[in-house]
């Protein structure tokens, strides 16, 4: 009972620092991640020493790790990863295996053994899918060019972490790696894989729709927890390890169709646990260490961070991009990723990584996340000076695809072909308007010309490309991509080329208009100010505000800004006034049942607007609608009649359109009412 009490009390202090740490961490702009190590190591003996043992908080942390393996295997879609196999495949192998063979051939001199060394390259070539996905949010690039590449690389960072994890007891020579049998250890795996996917194909989804139809939330998360730790355990009891099954029970679960909702269930209790993780390690860094060899760690973070930036960004040109998407991707996956620690913590386990290594490794880790924000926001700094560079203009890589005619002029030039710029491409067909286009994705470059699309590949940011794209004998330039900081240089750079030329500018928040509009740009269309716009359009138009008036109020908008959401209302009274002067009328759409008083009468010997305070607005006949109908407007069943109504005589309004009961003569009958 004691000893319960003694890991209640030691959760309680943990996560109680955890908030404090964290919201410290928020404040800085620093990933939570960093929040939990700089936790563990303040609980920890290194710190204050609140905490003087970590097993009971490392036995929790291992139920994280495998949650987090069974979220990738749950999260793994072939159809996902083959929409941008060549960025997951190509640029993701070539950015490890190069990244990993570089790294084990610098530290193999240093390293205990040569599986040791292998072992720092597994560990240096990850990053971390938590930071880079966060600032790329944060900075609206998840969607452009460096964006792709760097969530690509990272996709298959979290693939291949799985296999690095199988193969560390393959490295293992303290540990009874001498005797260890590969056939038989390979014998086991495909055994356990053959039987997760009969279980992918018909008991798992046999058994998850018995749970899914008792709609019991608490069911199917029982369900979905004891999937994880089933096949995690049948793994060990294989001789196998518990992350290999916790990711083969995420994989059966992924071929179901309650995958996500199993995900939704899972992913609080696997963030909880993965936070006790990091905690954990953080407990286990020891200061002294760190500090006797504080040089060598610096040294060694900014070697990693140099070392990563260098080989993604070449992978990028490899790929064809140009030499700043390729340096901004690159110094975007210049950390160490999460599951670094995980595979760390398994080496040191195995004996294969010594102590004082897994401690420098520590350091150098959290030194490259704690840095990780700072690198990405000079990154633009950095690949602009790059471009200066001489012997690197040659990646600049201008505009390469077709020739455009010497005779194109007054056209459209659309920079990024995303979904706006396609619609935009379709727009300009529609009314023959000649266009050329502008990309940066050699893929799509390379469909759309087969398709004989006018595209150029090639940055809008350099002079030459523009110059390739007729820029100053076009009329209008549309610039559709999703980076902010491009967006500004192709804003700057265009109006450069061309001082006549019209700009339109795409832009994801409006505090980036009135920067756009003072480098040059004439028009910028804000995504989240249209949205706004669309929502009150719906809003008014659900209210019965008259489209003209909406038209208003959306034109002072667009002219003045959000200042006019106001100003607007004050000035057009009319949204109140008119329906203080309709006193409360409402609309409907009636239909004319078979054999009811108004089939086969019209209008005007109905009497609506005397009898029951209706006009009939339009009338609506095989699909077809007649806007203010003469009083001569004949009624047949199967019409309907728009109507403007006082509710209160609602009830016998409907009745002179209600169908006829079986035996009745309606037509002959007009309902009485009083008044």
């Amino acid at each position: 009972m004691h000893g319960e009490w003694n890991l209640l009390r030691d959760l309680v202090i943990v996560f109680t620092l955890a908030l404090g740490v964290l919201f410290i961490c928020h404040r800085l702009r620093l990933s939570t991640i960093v929040g939990f190590l700089l936790t563990g190591l303040l609980v920890g003996p290194s710190g204050l020493r609140i905490l003087a043992s970590t097993e009971q908080v490392e036995a929790l942390a291992e139920i994280g790790v495998a949650l987090l393996l069974f979220t990738i295997g749950a999260e793994f879609s072939l159809k996902r990863l083959m929409r941008i196999r060549r960025l997951v495949l190509v640029g993701g192998t070539l950015q490890v295996a190069l990244t990993t063979l570089v790294v084990t051939l610098a530290t193999w001199p240093f390293a205990s053994s040569y599986h040791a060394a292998m072992l720092n390259g597994f560990l240096v070539s990850l990053s971390s899918t938590a930071i880079v996905l966060r600032l790329l949010n944060e900075r609206a690039e998840i969607d452009a060019p460096q964006g792709r590449i760097a969530v690509g690389a990272l996709i298959f960072q979290d693939l291949v972490a799985v296999p690095m994890m199988m193969l560390i007891p393959l490295l293992d020579v303290q540990a009874g790696g001498g005797s260890f049998s590969l056939p038989l250890f390979a014998l086991k795996g495909l055994a356990l894989a053959v039987g997760a996917v009969a279980a992918a194909r018909w008991i798992v989804p046999w058994f998850l729709h018995r749970v899914a139809v008792t709609r019991s939330n608490e069911l199917f998360l029982l369900a979905a927890i004891a999937l994880c730790f089933g096949v995690a355990l049948l793994s060990v009891e294989a001789g196998l390890s518990i992350a290999l099954g916790a990711f083969l029970a995420g994989l059966i679960l992924s071929e179901s169709e309650y995958s996500h909702h199993a995900l939704g269930s899972i992913l609080p209790f696997r963030d909880v646990f993965m936070s006790l993780f990091f905690i954990s390690i953080g407990m286990l860094l020891d200061l002294g260490v760190v500090f006797d060899h504080l040089g060598l760690a610096l040294a060694l973070a900014a070697a990693v961070v140099a070392g990563k930036a260098l080989i993604a960004s070449g992978t990028a040109l490899v790929l064809a991009y140009p030499l700043r998407v390729a340096a901004l991707s690159g110094l975007a996956l210049a950390q160490v990723g999460e599951f670094s620690f995980v595979l760390a913590k398994t080496g040191v386990d195995h004996g294969i990584l010594p102590v004082n290594h897994y401690q420098l490794f520590l350091a150098v880790s959290i030194l490259t996340m704690l840095v990780a924000p700072s690198v990405v926001s000079l990154s633009p700094r950095v690949a602009d000076w790059l471009l200066g560079r001489p012997a690197l203009r040659r990646f600049a890589r201008h505009a390469s695809g077709i020739a455009t005619e010497e005779t194109l002029r007054d056209h459209l030039v659309v920079v990024g072909y995303g979904a706006n710029g396609r619609h935009l491409v379709e727009a300009a067909k529609a009314f023959r308007i000649p266009y050329v286009i502008l990309d940066m994705n050699p893929d799509t470059v390379r469909g759309e010309r087969a398709n004989g699309e006018p595209i150029l590949y090639g940055d809008a940011t350099y002079a030459a490309v523009l110059e390739q794209a007729r820029m100053k004998e076009a009329r209008l330039c549309a610039i559709a991509i999703s980076d902010p900081d491009a967006t500004r240089r192709a804003v700057q750079q265009v109006r450069q080329c061309n001082p006549q030329i019209g700009i339109i500018a795409r832009a994801r928040f409006v505090t980036e208009a009135p920067v756009l509009l003072k480098l040059g740009a004439d028009h910028v269309i804000s995504q989240e100010y249209e949205a706004a716009i669309a929502v009150f359009t719906r809003v008014l138009e659900r209210y019965q505000v008259p489209r003209n008036a909406v038209d208003v109020f959306v034109t002072k908008a667009h002219a003045d800004g959000y200042s006019a959401f106001r100003r607007a209302a004050d000035e057009f009274d009319g949204f109140g006034s008119l329906r203080r002067a309709l006193g409360g009328m409402e609309t409907a759409r009636i239909a004319v049942g078979k054999g009811s008083p108004a089939d086969g009468r019209t209008l005007a010997e109905l009497d609506l607007r005397r009898r029951f305070k209706a006009t009939v607005l339009a009338v609506e006949q095989n699909g077809q609608y007649t806007a203010n109908p003469s009083g001569e407007q004949r009624l047949q069943s199967g019409d309907a009649v728009v109507a403007l109504y006082d509710p209160s005589r609602y009830d016998k309004l409907a009745e002179m359109f209600k169908e006829a009961e079986r035996g009745s003569d309606s037509k002959d009958t007009f309902p009485q009412i009083s008044g």
